[in-house]
């Protein structure tokens, strides 16, 4: 049985982006560009590691873990 999960649009938006794509590797950069459409941030990789950080911290109670981290690339979503 599922539950709700309240989370921002970004959020939201990251976890549609990787979840279309399962099994595919996106860079930060691409994830950036896809999500946030290159609007104006302070950083790039920090945008993106606190947005996958508070989406696994949502998700931890998923029998497994969908985001994953491929070393020295980025990031996949596990469907």
């Amino acid at each position: 049985m599922g539950c709700e999960l309240e989370m921002p649009p970004k959020e939201l938006e990251l976890l549609y982006f990787l979840a279309s794509h399962p099994g595919q590797v996106f860079t930060r950069e691409q994830i950036y560009h896809n999500v946030w459409h290159n609007e104006a941030d302070y950083n790039v990789d920090e945008s993106v590691k606190s947005s996958i950080k508070a989406l696994r911290k949502k998700l931890t109670q998923a029998p497994k873990e969908y985001i994953q981290n491929v070393r020295g690339v980025g990031y996949r979503f596990a469907g």
